[in-house]
């Protein structure tokens, strides 16, 4: 028996090694051991097929990882092109706009302002001359708001736009922007009103950007009113939560439930069903697109509530620090 064994024994160490050559011929004389010989023997043999066929398989796997390999390679290569390609596009658009900004917004200021030095002058003026001027002013203002927004929404996209917070008295600012759109309401004989409840403080937030986003909000909604329209401007603060809540509301036409959801996407203008709505009134489309942007620069939300043929309220939720409060503190 000691032979046999030794034979099993050489053969398992063998197998231990992924030598599949095992020859257990001759192991022992008895019926049992040789059975079991060749037993072993029929493993080895499947065992040594089996490895062949997995070292087989792993040189055709790691062949195609390779090929794979290479593949993402050159994509990877194309994509830098191309990321680069991108960059010089990026480029060239921020080089055009800065040029738009130059040669724009500067012959545009410079119109108002001569606009608004003659309409300080003493002289008599006709019926005709004021007329004249006062379209020179509205087409200048509207054109001067496009291109403010086109910059804008540029400088978000390029990621260059910081939150610059400074006290902002939120009664003085719905007022500042109410003046400013006077010309807009003018032209449709709209009224225009203002609320602010007693609990609103002073805030610390970005007035630039508060102001940008009730200009576009209060001239879209006189855009789709009617001659003699309603728009309203509200501010309130909840002391809780520290929230500053805004809302612009209008009686105008209104806006259909299934263009609400793509109501902020650039160049969206949407279907109006007010008959006496002005095509005159230009937009760029960019108005509400540039206000959810800007909201979600201070973090805060934006909600629309419409009905077709009696107008919508745009409602802005703002997270604020009241200077009140931090006066406390110190």
């Amino acid at each position: 028996m000691t032979r046999p064994l030794r034979k099993l024994g050489e053969a398992s160490g063998k197998l231990e090694k992924h030598d599949f050559d095992v020859d257990l011929q001759g192991i022992g004389q008895r019926d049992e051991m040789e059975d079991l010989a060749l037993r072993f023997d029929s493993m080895a043999r499947e065992l040594k097929t089996l490895y062949e066929h997995l070292e087989s398989e792993v040189d055709v796997r790691t062949a195609q990882l390779i090929e794979s390999n290479k593949a993402l390679e050159r994509q990877r290569i194309e994509l830098e092109h191309m990321n680069s390609i991108l960059q010089k596009d990026n480029e060239l658009k921020e080089d055009f706009l800065a040029t738009v900004s130059h040669e724009l917004r500067t012959p545009l200021t410079s119109i108002l302002a001569f606009v608004d030095l003659w309409e300080q002058t003493n002289t008599p003026r006709d019926s005709n001359e004021k007329k004249i001027m006062n379209e020179m002013k509205f087409s200048s203002r509207i054109l001067l708001s496009m291109v403010n927004n086109m910059l804008d929404l540029t400088r978000i996209e390029a990621g260059r736009t910081d939150v610059s917070k400074g006290p902002v008295d939120v009664a003085d600012l719905l007022g500042i922007v109410r003046d400013d759109a006077t010309f807009l309401a003018e032209k449709k004989a709209a009224k225009l009103s203002l609320a602010v409840d007693e609990n609103v403080p002073v805030v610390l937030t970005d007035g630039d950007k508060l102001r940008r986003i009730l200009e576009n909000l209060v001239s879209n909604a006189i855009k789709f009113i009617d001659a003699g329209g309603h728009v309203d401007l509200r501010a309130s603060f909840d002391e809780t939560s520290a929230l500053l809540t805004l809302k612009v509301c209008d009686d105008g036409c209104g806006i259909d439930p299934n263009e609400v959801p793509g109501l902020f996407e650039r160049f969206a203008k949407g279907s109006h069903p007010s008959a006496s709505f002005d095509r005159s009134y230009g937009s760029s489309g960019l108005g509400l697109a540039l206000v959810k942007d800007l909201v979600e620069v201070l973090e805060g939300t934006i909600e629309v509530d419409s009905c077709v043929g009696r107008g919508s309220s745009f409602t802005i939720t703002i997270p604020v620090e009241p200077i009140d409060w931090l006066d406390e503190e110190e």
